[in-house]
């Protein structure tokens, strides 16, 4: 079974959000890419095609959105590199609703 083996601390500083100080690549430094894929792989949840956003990317991305709970999803998907989509349009061009 796959394991993480380090402890990150960052130091408090006021009036700072943690995502003014952390970003995907400091996830990636933590938790690295080879594990992802291990894990997945040992759970048999990698992808069967290939996708816009890869099962490691969900992965670092769910993580972040446990550590940035308070952020809406948009922020948090900005955190992690990711450029979230407009909303779909109907034919008569009005956003879909959600």
């Amino acid at each position: 079974m796959a394991r993480l083996r380090q402890v990150v601390e960052l130091p408090a500083v006021e009036n700072e959000r943690l995502t003014d100080r952390i970003s995907i690549g400091v996830l990636a430094s933590v938790v690295p890419r080879d594990l992802v894929e291990e894990i997945l792989v040992e759970t048999k949840r990698q992808e069967k095609r290939v996708r816009l956003l890869p099962a490691r990317v969900m992965v670092y991305f769910t993580m972040a959105m446990c550590l940035f709970f308070d952020d809406d999803l948009t922020s948090t998907a900005t955190t992690c590199g990711i450029r979230p989509s407009t909303p779909a349009r109907t034919c008569s061009g009005e956003s879909r609703p959600t």
